[in-house]
């Protein structure tokens, strides 16, 4: 099965965005010669298992961004959340609408067509049993490929993880849980206040590290009213994103080892 993909591509990271840059959006930073929403866009165009591709970010490089792969651009909003729905409601108007639809930053660039497939064939084992679908990587996985790089990690009963940079969703998921979603959205990266929103046990259960993966998927589908099912991948890639300056110099060279860059 084919899903059609939603880039979000609004970020403005002032951390990465310096006086001496003439770009506006993250998405734009030349990763060696190329924007880094181009990686993404290649890895989404060579990967079987992807139909159309919506950009929602900066409308102006329509032209750079439809050219390498793009299948429509959007001016992007302020919220991750109003992008989301965004991009979900013009694959509706526009295209012909998958059950799922992938949704994935524009910040990873070492993303791969095989990792975006391995990912989608891992959640189709599910056999849509579940509304959401989200990658983790375990701790030792992700150190082995990038020991230098600095990333947030979750300590639970079955691992170490840390997050992915994508995930595949129902489509009326957003519709109905876009505040909730919101939130979860802001505090990603931050495992103590996730689990504020997820609850004070879980504060205190992560702290202790006997929060278990179960009880998470269960609290956060509760809370969404539908079913969520964290994917633990093989492909460290999905969750390499670029935060900071040290991220940057890091992917830069290891984008120089990739072929056609």
């Amino acid at each position: 099965m084919k899903y059609n993909a939603v880039v979000l591509a609004g970020g403005k990271n002032k951390d990465l965005i310096t006086d001496d840059l003439t770009v506006n959006y993250e998405a734009l930073i030349q990763v060696i010669k190329r924007p880094m929403i181009a990686y993404i866009l290649q890895a989404l165009l060579a990967a079987k298992g992807i139909n159309k591709v919506v950009v929602v970010g900066p409308k102006e490089e329509e032209k750079m961004l439809l050219a390498n792969g793009a299948d429509l651009v959007v001016g992007s909003k302020e919220s991750i959340v109003d992008n989301i729905e965004l991009g979900l409601d013009m694959i509706k108007r526009k295209f012909e609408e998958s059950q799922y639809t992938l949704v994935i930053s524009s910040d990873i660039p070492l993303i791969t067509a095989n990792a975006i497939n391995a990912f989608i064939n891992d959640c189709e084992k599910f056999k849509g049993r579940f509304g959401v679908y989200y990658p983790i990587i375990r701790k030792e996985k992700n150190l082995a490929a990038y020991p230098h790089s600095a990333r947030t990690y979750v300590k639970l009963k079955e691992g170490t993880y840390t997050g992915g940079n994508l995930g595949l969703i129902r489509s009326e998921i957003i519709n109905k849980s876009a505040d909730l979603m919101e939130r979860i959205m802001a505090n990603r990266k931050h495992p103590l206040k996730m689990s504020r929103v997820l609850g004070f046990k879980f504060v205190i259960k992560l702290l202790c590290g006997r929060l278990s993966l179960v009880e998470l998927e269960k609290r956060v589908s509760n809370l969404i009213n539908d079913r969520c099912k964290a994917v633990i991948t093989d492909y460290p890639e999905l969750g390499f994103d670029v935060d900071k300056q040290e991220d940057l110099e890091i992917i830069q060279n290891l984008c120089r080892t990739l072929p056609n860059t």
